[in-house]
């Protein structure tokens, strides 16, 4: 590492001193640093200041070049200590000096190191429109330098404050990027272009710069949106187990979901609530609705989601309640492969669910033809019955008996549940062909888990006592109607791919494909302790009587 030093001219004169007491050389250092001196040091380059300061105040200051090439001094002028006038030469710099055995030492401000912004960009040949791959890319005023991959992209992490970027390539020279204003917690995106050394000429330098400034976090997008907006920051959902956006949005403050899958936004339901997905208007999947289920997507798929509360005049009129943007994950410059799982133990099933007996590809949520409707049953499916019992038409003895002789009674039974469990597998890649470019990007999810619910249904009845042969009412009291057990065996199976041709840098041609299966596996068992049927066949209200079983079973595919 190289350093500059700058002395006095009186130098030789003080290293004479060292044979004096230690305590006299200190007492003269507290009092040299205590005393006003006449300072007359002009607005010039920090290296040049820096001199002129340590000529007119007699004493040392020692400065590495990394930390003052690039830097410009303000001056000053006046009566002050060394303290206050090398304080002022430093100001704006994000450099302070510190004392050390007698001498000042410029060194990095501590709270600007404190505070890091991130810097990135990537470098083209301006004759080719080509990345260039191991430029030098350096910080000046810092020792902080990288190299550009062979996408031309580098990124570097910088304390906050304005910079100069030097670039240096063997076949492009040296050039220089002025005025880099790098801010607290931000991105700062660049686009440098290099000419050839056989271009430029030996006094011409020239860098062409476009930038942009984007939030690093999701909480930046928060606070530099001009209305009220939420967000979701997806690598940390990840970190969580929540697998499908419903359970991610209730996260997000005054959201909560209907069923588990459609979005409450601060009470309001779907009537004042519109979603747009990459940009488009996604239909619902349930033809009684205008929202859309959230549970169908997969967070491993998702890139972001924002969450305005607040008019804007690029949001539907009707979204009073909210407006929900969701984007997929984008063709990534580098290569990567991902795979990843889950298995879980849950507690509220208590190792006992309802089971029902059904094909061979349910796990996959897929009915392989077990559920379809017979053939006895479909023939006579648009025959109406009248009041008295009668159908419409008249349907022949031996075709009632195969209709009701062809209706499946699956096999219901109390049995544990499978663990519950997912399955995430994502990659993608980028091909380059000059200044072309073709990537594809895909993921597959499956997912397979258990809930139980158990509900108590109660009714009021009236208590009624009976005086003088009269029935008088006393009022009335809640009793317990019936009890349901409800077991639901949940499949989700997501997919995508999304597939990027980029004849130029400005021009990009995309294809997004997206496959979205729910499948909802529910039995549930009702048991009434009060329906009871009599010998003579009359049901009756009996607390006491013995109880009943209602079974039912639903396979909803979506």
């Amino acid at each position: 590492m190289r350093s500059k030093s700058f002395t006095a001219a009186a130098l030789a004169a003080r290293l004479s001193l060292l044979s004096l007491p230690a305590v006299l050389l200190v007492a003269r250092a507290d009092a040299q640093e205590q005393a006003l001196i006449q300072f007359a040091v002009d607005a010039q380059p920090l290296a040049h200041a820096l001199v002129e300061f340590s000529r007119q105040a007699d004493t040392t200051v020692t400065a590495p070049t990394r930390l003052t090439e690039g830097k410009h001094s303000p001056g000053f002028t006046g009566m002050a200590t060394p303290a206050e006038a090398i304080a002022a030469l430093l100001q704006g710099t994000g450099l302070e000096a510190r004392s050390r055995g007698g001498a000042l030492v410029i060194d990095r401000a501590a709270q600007e190191a404190a505070v890091v912004g991130t810097l990135r960009g990537q470098v083209l040949s301006a004759d080719a429109l080509r990345p260039l791959r191991q430029v030098q890319v350096s910080v000046l005023g810092t020792d902080l330098s990288t190299t550009t991959d062979r996408f031309g992209r580098f990124e570097l992490h910088v304390p906050a404050g304005r910079y100069g970027l030097r670039l240096e390539h063997p076949d492009h020279g040296s050039q220089t990027v002025p005025d880099v204003d790098v801010r607290p917690d931000l991105a700062l995106e660049l686009d440098l272009m290099m000419q050839p050394v056989a271009v430029l000429g030996a006094d011409v330098e020239e860098v062409i710069v476009t930038n942009t400034r984007y939030a690093e976090r999701a909480v930046d997008l928060e606070r530099t949106a001009p209305g009220v907006i939420d967000t979701i920051d997806f690598e940390q959902i990840a970190r969580f187990d929540d697998s499908t956006l419903s359970s991610a949005l209730t996260r997000i403050v005054g959201v909560s979901m209907e069923e588990g899958r459609y979005a409450i936004v601060r009470g309001m339901k779907s009537r004042y609530q519109s979603v747009y997905f990459n940009d488009a208007i996604l239909p619902s999947t349930d033809p009684a609705r205008r929202d859309l289920a959230m549970d169908i997507f997969p967070t491993s798929i998702m890139e972001a989601l924002a969450l305005r509360k607040t008019a804007s005049p690029d949001v539907p009129a009707s979204a009073t309640a909210g407006h929900i943007d969701m984007r997929t994950k984008a063709v990534p410059d580098e290569p990567f492969f991902k795979i990843s799982t889950s298995l879980d133990v849950w507690d509220d099933v208590d190792d006992d669910v309802l089971r029902t007996q059904g094909g061979d590809t349910d796990w996959l949520g897929r009915d392989d033809g077990t559920r379809d409707l017979p053939a006895e049953l479909a023939a006579i499916k648009d025959i109406y019955f009248r009041n008295d019992g009668t159908p419409t038409f008249a349907i022949p003895d031996e075709q009632q008996v195969a209709a009701a002789a062809s209706i499946r009674h699956p096999d219901i039974n109390v049995g544990e549940s499978n663990l519950n469990g997912s399955l995430d597998i994502s990659g993608g890649y980028r091909w380059y062909a000059g200044e072309q470019s073709a990537g594809v990007i895909a993921a597959v999810r499956y997912s397979n888990k258990w809930t139980n619910r158990d509900i108590e249904n109660y009714r009021f009845e009236r208590i009624i006592d009976i005086e003088d042969g009269a029935a008088v009412e006393r009022g009335s009291r809640p009793r317990k109607r019936y009890e349901t057990w409800d077991s639901n065996n949940i499949i989700d199976v997501s997919a995508m791919l999304n597939v990027v041709w980029q004849p130029r840098e400005s021009h990009e041609l995309g294809l997004n494909n997206l496959l979205l299966r729910h499948t909802l596996n529910s039995t549930e068992r009702t048991f009434d302790s009060e329906l009871s049927v009599d010998p003579d066949g009359r049901i009756t209200d009996d607390p006491a009587s013995d109880y009943s079983f209602a079974y039912g079973i639903d396979w909803v595919e979506e």
